[in-house]
């Protein structure tokens, strides 16, 4: 197996992981949690995992660089993207507020052209089509509320999650991931504990049915199993493949909507989850680098004019 299809494999495997976001999401709101609080408690938990692998298996915590970087990104980029797009779920629908979320391939896309990373190919545009085709038939459905900000609000946690990939993807060499993986999150958790604590909506000691029904599985699967094995199969696969492997996410989370929630779940959808799974098997099956990735020393050299 090539490190582009083991790449394609473990996005699409952290994505299913992060689908079951809703579903303990739900069940949070339900026990009366905020939203600080909640993701506070979830990266939080997943930090103490983290560092009990780190130190158990004696992994490197880092320095310098190493440290910082991941701690910024949980604390700034991450703690941005969940902040807009649970706002965004405020004032949009919820199948519109993930279809917005997901534009996020394109823009991976987009900015490896300009930055002349990748390589136009025909397949590679056909998977991204195909990928933001099936998410929108996926998320069909009547749009009953509609805000200008409420849009601008889940293209803003695309924007950033687009930041979020290429900084995975430009950690430092030989970086550990599961160290840069617990630094995200202790980040992450100090950022929405700050924000909760001003706001006055932390709550320090949530129940017990709160955190053992949805704030720690949160955190094991949807935290310390999904942001392992994505930033593992952003490495292998590059960002533009793993973004759009990544739109396994939405699909996985309408349909487990549909089976453990009554979410509506029709042909629209059964032919979104197939397109989505389509371009992700090209991605996986396609020879060569991953989306037709350019050497460093060749993206340097097509990127500087000739003398």
């Amino acid at each position: 197996m090539t490190s582009t299809r083991l790449g394609v494999l473990l996005c699409a495997a952290s994505a299913l992981g992060y689908g079951l976001l809703g579903l303990f999401g739900r069940a949070a709101t339900a026990a009366g949690a905020s939203v600080p609080t909640t993701i506070a408690w979830r990266f939080g938990l997943a930090a103490v995992v983290l560092a009990a692998v780190v130190l158990l298996a004696r992994r490197p915590l880092g320095r310098g660089r190493a440290v910082w970087q991941p701690l910024l990104m949980g604390a700034v980029v991450y703690s941005l993207q969940s902040s807009l797009y649970f706002w965004a779920l405020t004032q949009i629908p919820a199948g519109l507020t993930a279809l917005l979320l997901y534009t996020m391939p394109a823009l991976v896309v987009v900015v490896e052209l300009v930055r002349r990373t990748l390589r136009l190919s025909a397949l590679l545009v056909v998977a991204v089509l195909a990928a933001l085709g099936g998410v929108a038939l996926t998320m069909t459905g009547p749009v009953e509320r509609l805000s200008l900000p409420g849009v601008l609000a889940g293209l803003g946690s695309a924007v950033a999650y687009t930041v979020y990939y290429f900084s995975m993807q430009h950690l430092p060499p030989r970086t550990d991931w599961v160290a840069s993986s617990l630094w995200v999150c202790v980040g992450a958790a100090a950022s929405q504990a700050v924000v909760g604590a001003v706001r006055g909506t932390l709550d320090p000691a949530p129940g017990r049915e709160l955190l053992l029904g949805s704030v720690l599985p949160m955190a094991l699967l949807c935290t310390v199993v999904s942001l392992s094995l994505l930033m593992v199969g952003i490495r292998l696969a590059g960002p533009s493949v793993a973004a759009v492997a990544s739109c396994v996410e939405p699909v996985s989370a309408v349909v487990i909507g549909a089976l453990l929630l009554g979410d509506p779940f029709g042909t629209p959808q059964l032919l979104g989850a197939a397109l989505v799974a389509g371009a992700v098997v090209v991605l996986g099956l396609r020879p060569g680098e991953p989306g037709g990735r350019l050497s460093p020393g060749r993206a340097r050299s097509a990127a500087a004019p000739s003398r």
